[in-house]
């Protein structure tokens, strides 16, 4: 399981592997993502990016609403 990391969010790549027996359903599709700037957006500190709008900018459209199979 991997989380977006917003706002220092721990994800399995902190905390280790979901097993399989508490998995509940499956991914449908990509609803957001974005390519993060290199020194965007700082870690954990509480200050915000210095790009305010690259939530926009660096949307990777082509993943947006990809249905995953």
């Amino acid at each position: 399981m991997m989380g977006d990391n917003r706002y220092c969010s721990k994800d399995s790549r902190y905390w280790g592997v979901v097993p399989r027996a508490n998995i509940r359903g499956r991914p449908l599709f990509v609803y957001y993502s974005y390519r993060p700037s290199p020194g965007g957006l700082n870690d954990c500190d509480g200050r915000t990016s210095d790009r305010p709008l690259s939530f926009i900018t660096d949307i990777r459209w082509g993943r947006l609403g990809h249905v995953i199979r």
